[in-house]
């Protein structure tokens, strides 16, 4: 108990991504995007990565802050631009940019950066 306390104190509640209860959100643009969210979170669970997917009815920017402030190391948005491409639009912590890269980028870094060290 007391070791939690000193990780959530030196790293102000933001968890290394090794460590975080929920690496990735999977937060998508509307209904349409639900399916290749899902095949996401397939690939994403093969891996061992613990995921989130939001499904909710809200605008994105409200999911995304909802998800920043849950301290989810990386944020995925799913639209019908990244299903047409097969890609996948990034948010990772700190840098807070929207980055698209290719779905197969996306796992490989995903977990080269959740394993444990």
């Amino acid at each position: 108990e007391r070791f939690i306390g000193i990780l959530i104190e030196n790293y102000a509640g933001r968890l290394p991504n090794w460590l975080a209860p929920i690496q990735v959100a999977i937060a998508t643009i509307n209904d349409n995007c639900e399916e290749y969210s899902k095949t996401i979170g397939d690939y994403l669970s093969k891996d061992g990565i613990k995921f989130k997917l939001d499904f909710r009815n809200e605008k994105l920017n409200y999911k995304i802050r909802d998800l920043s402030l849950e301290k989810i190391p990386y944020i995925v948005v799913i639209g019908e631009k990244e299903i047409s491409d097969k890609t996948v639009s990034l948010r990772s912590f700190p840098e807070n940019k929207l980055v698209s890269m290719q779905l197969n980028e996306f796992l490989k870094k995903i977990k080269n950066s959740c394993r444990i060290e």
